[in-house]
């Protein structure tokens, strides 16, 4: 007799959640997050060199309106829109604050700083503005999926991330301490495309343009370059109508997204009201009357009647835009223009470096696989041509130009160029993904692996996402050891290095603001380069004559002068703009030593791009000042004496060198060579002709109305002198 048995039958899971459990959106949550860890961990490898420091200048000010709000609490966001006037930055005037700056960093920053502090973290606001931007850019990072996904495809979404991730010009921006335009501009850009590109595929939901329109304004009310998006989003509606592309969900998209975004910029007191009539929006209304008049030309049944009324509506345009230009009507401001004029920018302008243009090599270098890519990915959205295929290929080709032009908007590039590179990486790989889901390969999968096509896909997608950043050259060393993507992320916060390209911290301009915040009488004035401004005003709690805002060209200029000036001169102005200290900048390199006779003859040399201290910088001083820099600045050839390489410097010479205030206070202090050396300056040939370098001596001699009463420690690079009136 057979021995009963007992059988447990398990349950089936129900059908919804057999629909549930989503393997493929599993791997790519898991592969998001995978992406966002890397690309945070990458931006906080200088975290290292202190957590209480910021990057570059510009950042420290965003600071400084941080602070005025965190300081007020939550009211402190309606208060900045009443702060008319800092007495601390550009003495005697005081700075406009609400009427010079963009407010959307600083509130986010203080957002965050009172959010944290409402939910019981103490954090204090230095730290959370200085690890906002790593924050931001690698949200921005996961942000990238969700655009390529809707222009394209998951797929596309995913390469587009891993590429954002690693690019070093968005890296670049977006690093712990750099808590400037950048890290919430591209943010709010991503964000307002992504849901444009869903408006427009939703036939012109509402919603979804109107968020589109939110984030552009929040853009707008943290970077100037939002100008640059709204008038591409307009000269993209009215490239649609002229070729043929029109749709009333275009027109619907457009409005709602341009109106909110407008209206936003409107309100942020730097724009103002005039924004609307101006040279930075104008095309914004030219797109609304072309959509306008379309959409009454698309109920015309004759297509010839069409064309003739959309060509008259342009030529009138085109008048009209020319007759306001030359009246007067349209301004904006030069450094706007300037991006499509590089010749236009006066010297005050052409002196940040970030303003410079660049080259070729500079894309290569901050792109490189993704650039190639990119281009094959323009060439497949130029053939598919839907409505945000010639956007995003619209914006690519203004914004190489425009990057050309002003090595900052690199950045503004970068979003574009991974997106598009996600496009080309996505088709490049879809035959072989097709070859892996193919039925034939998921039946033996199936039997050996128990898995499914959709596990397939899934895995496929891992391991091309895992893979990616390794295969591609931007983790790998650029052109050397010291250039590579790793390396570029872990170089010390600017201030750090007082301004050297090391890796190594040189604490002098750390020291020196401490300095002068314990030492410095709470009404001193003091008066530097602009470059320094925003480090003393902020850091010192002292104020500054002028900074990195460049507000007054001649004001700037004054100052410039000043520093070329001989005593007398320098202290008229000194004296009319109260300033009671002076700061200078200055590097000499001992072994450009010449032995003469029983003395030394020290000349100066920057050693390339490693500093940019206030002699390489005197040459901008004399050209914004109105002055010659051959005046005070001549060409030099040194040969060394051992490698008998040669360098080429421009160093002080000559008799309005000698009475120039800046190179006698940076010479005064320092105390002869380190050690002996034969003569290194030797004859060379130049135009194929032997003929010796003759150099002026340059004369030393001491002060009498400025008394060095600090010099930076540990290397003496930075002075703080004490002007002394009669």
């Amino acid at each position: 007799m057979r021995k009963p048995t007992l059988k447990f039958t398990l349950p089936e899971l129900p059908r919804q959640l057999k629909a549930g459990i989503n393997v493929e959106k599993l791997v790519i949550i898991a592969a998001l997050t995978t992406v966002f860890i890397t690309a945070l961990l990458l931006r906080l490898l200088r975290l290292k060199y202190g957590i209480y420091l910021l990057d570059e200048f510009d950042p420290y000010f965003q600071y400084w309106m941080a602070k005025y709000v965190a300081d007020r609490g939550w009211t402190g966001f309606i208060d900045w829109f009443y702060w008319y006037n800092d007495p601390k930055f550009w003495h005697p005037y005081g700075r406009d604050v609400i009427h010079t700056a963009f407010p959307g960093v600083a509130f986010t920053g203080a957002f965050f700083y009172l959010l944290l502090k409402s939910v019981g973290i103490n954090m204090d606001l230095m730290s959370v503005c200085a690890f906002l931007p790593a924050f931001m850019g690698s949200l921005t990072v996961v942000l990238m999926y969700n655009l390529g996904k809707e222009v394209e495809g998951k797929a596309t979404g995913l390469y587009a991330a891993v590429f954002m991730a690693f690019n070093a010009a968005y890296l670049s921006r977006t690093l712990f301490g750099f808590f400037d335009d950048e890290s919430v501009g591209i943010f709010a850009l991503v964000c307002s495309l992504i849901f444009y590109a869903r408006a427009l595929k939703r036939e012109g939901r509402i919603l979804d343009a109107l968020l589109a329109g939110l984030f552009l304004g929040y853009m707008a009310s943290a970077w100037g370059a939002a100008t640059y998006a709204i008038n591409l989003f307009a000269l993209h509606a009215i490239l649609m109508v002229f070729i043929g592309k029109y749709s009333r969900k275009l027109l619907f998209t457009y409005s709602a997204t341009m109106s909110v975004a407008l209206l936003i910029a409107s309100l942020i007191p730097k724009h103002g009201p005039g924004f609307l009539a101006s040279g930075l929006s104008f095309l914004a209304l030219v797109a609304y009357a072309t959509l306008a008049i379309a959409e009454v030309s698309s109920n015309l049944e004759k297509r010839k009647e069409r064309i003739a009324l959309l060509s008259s509506i342009l030529t009138a345009l085109i008048v009209g835009f020319a007759g306001l230009w030359l009246l007067g009507y349209l301004t904006a401001p030069e450094r706007y223009f300037s991006v499509l004029y590089p010749t236009i920018r006066s010297p005050l302008v052409a002196s940040v470096a970030e303003h410079q243009a660049i080259t070729w090599m500079h894309f290569f270098l901050d792109f490189q696989l993704a650039l190639p890519l990119a281009f094959f990915g323009l060439y497949i959205v130029l053939r598919r041509r839907t409505e945000m295929d010639l956007l995003i290929a619209l914006m690519v080709a203004t914004t190489i130009y425009a990057a050309a032009s002003m090595a900052r908007l690199l950045v503004l590039l970068a979003p574009l160029i991974c997106l598009l590179a996600g496009i080309g990486f996505s088709h490049l790989i879809k035959p072989l993904a097709q070859r892996i889901m193919s039925e034939e390969g998921g039946r033996r999968r199936r039997y050996a692996l128990g898995l499914n096509k959709k596990w397939s896909y899934a895995l496929t997608v891992l391991t091309v996402i895992f893979f990616t950043p390794l295969a591609s050259p931007a983790v790998l060393p650029i052109t050397n050891s010291s250039q590579g993507l790793v390396a570029r992320a872990s170089t010390p916060q600017m201030i750090a290095t007082s301004a050297f390209a090391l890796t190594t911290p040189v604490p002098d301009w750390i020291n020196t603001l401490a300095w002068m915040r314990d030492n410095l009488p709470p009404d001193a004035v003091v008066a530097s380069w602009w470059d320094y401004g925003y480090h003393i005003s902020v850091m010192t709690n002292r104020t500054s004559t002028c900074d990195n805002a460049a507000l007054d060209h001649k004001h700037i200029a004054k100052i410039a002068r000043a520093f070329l000036s001989n005593e007398t001169e320098a202290l008229e102005i000194y004296r009319e703009l109260n300033v009671t200290h002076v700061v200078v900048f200055g590097y000499v390199v001992p072994y450009l030593a010449m032995r003469i006779g029983e003395g030394y003859v020290w000349y100066y040399a920057s050693l390339g791009n490693l500093v940019g201290d206030d002699v390489v910088k005197s040459e901008w001083m004399a050209l914004i000042a109105g002055l010659d820099p051959d005046d005070y600045l001549k060409d030099a050839y040194f040969v060394h004496p051992t490698t008998n390489t040669i360098t080429s410097i421009r160093v002080p010479a000559g008799e309005k060198a000698e009475d120039a205030i800046i190179y006698q206070m940076i010479f005064n202090n320092y105390e002869g060579p380190l050690a002996e050396r034969g003569p290194i300056i030797k004859d060379i040939v130049v135009d194929d002709q032997w003929r010796p370098v003759n150099l002026e001596t340059f004369n030393v001699r001491p002060l009498e109305h400025f008394n060095l009463v600090y010099a930076s420690e540990p290397n003496h690079f930075i002075l703080v002198y004490e002007v002394v009136y009669d």
